[in-house]
This record gives structure tokens, sequence and C-alpha cells, in this order.
């Protein structure tokens, strides 16, 4: 968690203008860090039809860095976040970490 909580610090600030950086990192400090996982998932979800379109990884990362870089209505992201993504219960958020660190298992296994 400490990993990720870094490299997500780092990527939010270096990839958002400072406007939204600020709004974004705003929220971080009042709600949790859950927020940054929200504003990940809006901006996915956001570009779903540009990445959808995407047919290699270096262009799934320059349409991605394209959107964060544009990104300076920080109050339409954080409607989105907050209101169109629905909630995310602890319940759900638990779940979604078991089936990840299971393939993680998998994939160790196959690997080593």
């Amino acid at each position: 968690m400490m990993i990720a909580s870094k490299w997500l610090l780092c990527f939010l600030t270096e990839s958002f203008p400072p406007e939204t950086t600020a709004r974004v990192l705003d929220a971080v400090f009042s709600e949790g860090i859950k927020v940054w996982y929200r504003v990940i998932i809006a901006m996915l979800k956001m570009n779903e039809r540009a990445l959808m379109g995407c047919e290699q990884l270096p262009d799934v990362m320059r349409t991605l860095d394209d959107a964060f870089r544009k990104m300076h209505d920080r109050d339409a992201l954080m409607r989105f976040a907050f209101r169109r993504l629905g909630t995310f219960s602890r319940r759900e958020i638990a779940k979604f970490r078991a089936t990840v660190e299971k393939e993680e298992r998998k994939v160790g296994k196959k690997s080593g």
C-alpha cells in the first residue's frame, strides 16, 4: 500500500495541471487514499472510448498522458469520480484486492 501511495502521489502531481492536482490533493487530505483510486478510475472511464481504440501500449500511454495534461476542469473530474462512479464499499474493495492478490500468486507460481 505504501509503494502504491507514493507512486500515485508522484503520478498525480506530475500528470495533472497544477489546479487539478491541488483539487485532488485537497480531497485526498480530507477523505483519504480512496480518492486517488476514484480519480484514476474516473479518468479511465472518461477516456474509455479513446483507450479502447488503442492498439498498443505506447498508444495507451500517449492517450492517458494527453488526457491527464488536458484535465483542467477539476470540478467535472471530481463530480464524475464521486457521483457517476457510484460507491465503493469496503467489502467491494476487499473483494477486488483478494482477486488481484490471488491472480498475482498464480502469476508468481508460473514464473517462479
